[in-house]
């Protein structure tokens, strides 16, 4: 710094950074460094004024204002110089509070100052409160100390010396640095900018409203983490750090960031007030099974977090977007950010007593988490400010939490593999994880069925296109089959393939094949005979059971083959040799496999009937329920839908297949037959609701996709009861449910009967509640496993670590978080979690977004091209007047991170629906996606629109670049651009093109052919 010459010169690097993220806006009172000295004695209000102006005289940076010049900024006077304001509260000193918030939220203006505010509050005639408010861009952590102790020393009357310039211009220091940063962070900048806290909805943005928590470490903890720092050689600041990183891991980020500031003092600046510090990144991944003392040691050779070393602490005065080409400089450069500030005890002003609140908080929001730390003589303060909008005041005193007992375990055991030391959250996932208390029911469907069957003889059972079957006659059509079946060899331990479309004939033959102790593996005659003769091919039953409609699609099969009408009643009835033992199994149902290949689940009949048991209590099912049966039966939820009621006295409405996609022929249906009970997917009740379903005093179960916010809320409105519910196939139909609305947006709900279910990290420990991890489902539910697939059955169905012996956990491959009242919220599969660009994106929170568009129906995102070259495509069904896609886009763009914002949005008429009635996003990927439409990157080349400002700003970049082999299409920071670079350009925009772009809009569209496209499309905005 010039001391002897403040003004006219060039802002400094970290001045400039801070003025041009300010100037993208959106920024509120991020940079506003508040703290406040409370008196207590005889103050003299015109010595402590003198004191001011003497501390701003020596600082000349504290009456400055920086405007603009070529694109560059510039130190000037302020317009106005720094003052004290006073303001009597004596006769109302509780309004101080008011008055002190509103101080601190009131922005200020760099072009005109002053960036120093100084307020007086006079509390009582011995009391009095000094607030100092200072933007950033003149005024950091370690200022707040120099700041007071000068203040004091004149106020005592002290004259304060002038300060000596910096031994090394700061810009030459730089230059030498450079070459050596640049080496380092090729080796230490990983690129990634997310971030996985509990709780934490959405992507948090780089500043906005905030609140903070603020604690104290107790005495213990404190020596704790000062000894533990003695005993490893490291600084209290290192144990922090690292504590901070262990906790983010545990969290499950696999390379947890933390963004540092770092002082960038020479010796010769410590008494200088100003911008002395620079944001880099911290990133280290702690393998499972490091100890701490190890991590610790890494942490510090790696990041050379001493003196000298070759690190952060060599290149700290090297911003990071001066080093990497590709980072562009921003208010946070992680979602998670440390300051941390040591301070020695206050100095004393001369007859007063003092208490100093070294850092007030700013009432505004970095990123998703800012964690500041003041280290003081006998104490360390910690406060953690926070976004309200995306993560909740519980959730951030639940991190705190979690980080004092990981330093505490940590401190007490430094030696001992970190994942290993106990952890918050962790008793209490395993609590609400529900519990498997049984080896499940002593019953079987076939016996409850019978006892129905006993109960209500003459009631209706079964609806089918216009006829109905009695629970007697349907009862008796179950023996004649049964007995053909018995005839035919079948009994305990068969395989029965059943070739059917759905409807009565295909309901008897299932529950015939139950009926003699045998298994059914449902086939659907209109899928490729090429995938039925597989599954027959790998399942090997021992009857293929088909009728005549079946009978034209039935493959070529090694088996026997009974063709069947429905049957009339035997003699006698049927009388097995046993009925089925709960552990048999009862169906085999085919799903799609990874490798192509389907496989066979099989599910034993404990499983099914403990399904049906706590839905009948749950529903509180019985006589006078009629449920429509819609669902394919190779789905397995069909088997909730046909079995539920006819062990409850209820009946059964089936829909034809025919009418099976057409929402107004089921409406018809379901009001024809006075439905009270249905379930669908969220596609079906899309159909449905499309078609004119009426739902009042309906039952509804939605499953088997992600509910939209916008479908629940539009069934929640119309049904008399909602539930979401779910579960795969591997753990039998449903394994949790919700009750909606009131279990709340994307709740998947809780364990049903004898269910456990865990939300695991990918070292299967429980996650705490608030975050994300894979669902593991345990219990009676789970299926016996894949028929003649024993290593995949050993890979999918694991010994269960929390439970007995011999209980097994299944891994979904589902995404959830739990709730800390124990309710799962669903969020995607992990397969729908992609990586695009170093940053981890989940399809289904843009799908979200879009249908929060009033335009938008129904969405789909997927995910298009080969691994480095991926892109976003997203699929809209409109809702009344189609929007266009620039639309959409701009509706993304303002809540979604820009990598977030597919590149082409496509409207279409319907979304492709696979036979279980869930979106097939295999037939999206293979969509062709025109590269040429309207809302797609423009080629290489020329933009015929915008020629005129194409060539102007390709010579506007060749003269700040230096160079003229640039592409329309190159980034501007892949070329070496940097803040002051689009600064510059920027202003000469504006010159030659008369057009002034904002400047997040020049960092949003970084190309010459972007920054073209901005001109026109604002010189045609002012001109309409």
């Amino acid at each position: 710094m010039n001391t002897s010459d403040p003004f006219g010169a060039l802002a400094t690097v970290t001045e400039s950074g801070i003025w041009f993220t300010e100037r993208l806006g959106g920024l509120g009172t991020v940079y506003s460094m508040p703290f406040a000295i409370t008196f207590d004695g005889p103050l003299d209000e015109t010595a402590l004024a003198g004191a001011i102006r003497q501390v701003v005289a020596r600082n000349p940076v504290l009456a400055a204002a920086f405007v603009e010049r070529d694109g560059l900024p510039v130190r000037v006077p302020a317009a106005v110089p720094p003052l004290l304001t006073t303001v009597d509260l004596q006769a109302d000193p509780d309004h101080a509070e008011a008055i002190e918030r509103a101080e601190i939220e009131r922005p200020f203006d760099l072009a005109r100052g002053p960036l120093l505010r100084c307020t007086l509050l006079r509390l009582a005639p011995r009391r009095a409160r000094l607030l100092v408010v200072a933007h950033h861009i003149v005024f950091d952590g370690h200022s707040t100390s120099v700041f007071v102790d000068d203040l004091a020393a004149a106020y005592a009357g002290d004259a304060l010396p002038p300060l000596d310039a910096a031994a090394t211009p700061r810009d030459q220091r730089l230059a030498a640095l450079l070459p050596g940063a640049r080496r380092f962070w090729a080796r230490h900048h990983t690129g990634a900018t997310d971030v996985v806290l509990p709780g934490l909805r959405g992507v948090p943005g780089t500043a906005g409203p905030g609140e903070a928590v603020t604690f104290d470490l107790d005495d213990r903890l404190w020596s704790a983490i000062r000894s533990t720092g003695r005993r490893l050689g490291h600084s209290p600041f290192v144990i922090t750090l690292a504590g901070w990183l262990l906790l983010l891991r545990r969290y499950g980020n696999k390379t947890p960031m933390i963004g540092v500031d770092l002082g960038t003092r020479s010796p010769a600046e410590f008494p200088h007030i100003g911008a002395h510090v620079n944001e880099l990144p911290v990133a280290l991944a702690a393998h499972r099974g490091e100890t701490f003392r190890d991590f610790t040691t890494r942490l510090v050779a790696e990041f050379g977090l001493r003196s000298g070393a070759d690190g952060l602490y060599r290149y700290r005065e090297v911003p990071l977007s001066r080093a990497v080409g590709t980072v562009r400089p921003a208010v946070a450069l992680a979602p998670v950010t440390l300051g941390y500030r040591r301070r020695e005890a206050a100095a004393k002003f001369s007859g007063l007593d003092t208490v100093v609140d070294w850092a007030l908080p700013n009432h505004t929001s970095r990123g998703a988490l800012r964690i500041h730390v003041v280290e003081g003589p006998e104490q360390q303060r910690v406060t953690l400010q926070f976004d309200p909008g995306v993560i909740s005041r519980p959730d951030v005193e639940r991190i705190a939490s979690h980080w004092r007992e990981l330093i505490r375990a940590v401190a007490d055991h430094p030696d001992e593999a970190w994942n290993s030391l106990p952890f918050a959250g962790r008793e209490q996932a395993l609590t609400q994880a529900g519990r498997a208390t049984s080896s499940g029911p002593r019953t079987t469907l076939p016996e409850l069925l019978a006892e129905q069957i006993a109960r209500t003889p003459e009631a209706t059972a079964v609806e089918d296109r216009g006829a109905s079957l009695s629970y007697a006659q349907l009862g008796a059509a179950i023996d004649a089959l049964a007995q053909r079946l018995h005839g035919a060899g079948i009994g305990t331990g068969s395989v029965v393939a059943l070739l059917a479309r759905r409807g009565v004939d295909a309901l008897v033959a299932q529950l015939a094949v139950l009926r003699c102790g045998a298994a059914y593996l449902p086939l659907d005659p209109d899928h490729p005979a090429a995938r039925n003769t597989r599954i027959l091919a790998d399942a090997r039953p021992d009857l293929v059971l088909t009728s005549h409609d079946g009978q034209t699609a039935l493959p070529a099969v090694d088996a026997p083959v009974l063709l069947w009408d429905s049957a009339s009643p035997a003699a006698g009835g049927f009388a097995p040799g046993r009925p089925p033992h709960p552990g048999e199994c009862a169906y085999v149902l085919y799903t799609s496999g990874s490798t192509g290949q389907p496989k066979g689940v099989q599910v034993e009949h404990r499983s099914l009937a403990n399904l049906l048991l706590d839905f009948r209590d749950r529903l509180g099912s019985g006589p006078g329920h009629r449920w429509l049966a819609l669902t394919a039966l190779t789905f397995d939820i069909a088997a909730l839908e046909l079995y539920l009621p006819l062990i409850s006295g209820g009946t059964v409405v089936i829909v034809p297949p025919e009418a099976a996609r057409d929402g107004q022929q089921i409406a018809r249906l379901a009001a024809d037959h006075r439905v009270t009970h249905v379930q669908a997917t969220p596609s079906g009740w899309q159909l449905m609701l499309d078609g004119g379903l009426a739902l009042d005093g309906v039952t509804a179960l939605t499953g088997g996709e992600a509910l939209t916010e916008p479908l629940a809320q539009r069934l929640a409105g119309r049904a008399g009861r909602l539930l979401n519910v779910y579960g795969p196939t591997e753990t039998t139909i449903w394994s949790t449910a919700a009750e909606l609305p009131d279990a709340g947006p994307g709740a998947i709900g809780t364990p049903i009967a004898d269910t456990t279910v865990h939300v695991l990290d990918e070292w299967g420990d429980p996650v705490p509640p608030g975050l994300l991890g894979e669902l593991w489902i345990g219990g009676v539910g789970l299926a016996r496993g894949y028929l003649g697939r024993p290593g995949l059955t050993a890979d999918r169905f694991r010994p269960d670590p929390f439970g007995p012996p011999g209980a097994r956990l299944y891994r979904t491959g589902d995404l959830a978080r739990q709730r800390g009242d124990g309710v799962l919220e669903f969020a995607g599969r992990r397969d729908e979690q992609i990586k695009l660009r170093g940053h981890r994106i989940e399809l289904g929170e843009i799908e979200t977004r879009l249908l929060e568009h009033p335009q938008v129906a129904r969405a789909a995102v997927v995910s298009v091209g080969e691994a480095g070259e991926q892109r976003l495509v997203a699929y809209a069904v409109p809702a009344g007047p189609p929007p266009s896609p620039a639309v959409l886009r701009e509706h993304l763009a303002g809540t979604l991170p820009a990598i977030m914002v597919p590149g082409v949005i496509e409207l279409i008429d319907a979304l492709p629906l696979n036979t279980s009635g869930k979106v097939d996003r295999v037939a999206l990927r293979a969509r062709p996606v025109d590269a040429a439409r309207p809302d797609a990157p423009a080629p290489h080349g020329d933009l015929p629109t915008a020629a005129g400002p194409v060539r102007e700003i390709q010579q506007i970049w060749s003269d700040v670049l230096g160079t003229t082999a640039i592409d329309i299409h190159d980034d501007l920071f892949d070329l070496g651009g940097h803040s002051l670079t689009v600064a510059q350009i920027s202003a000469r925009i504006r010159a030659r093109l008369g057009v002034d772009l904002p400047l997040h809009v020049m960092y949003d569209k970084a190309t010459i052919a972007g920054m073209a496209e901005a001109v026109v499309g604002e010189s045609q905005r002012r001109s309409a």
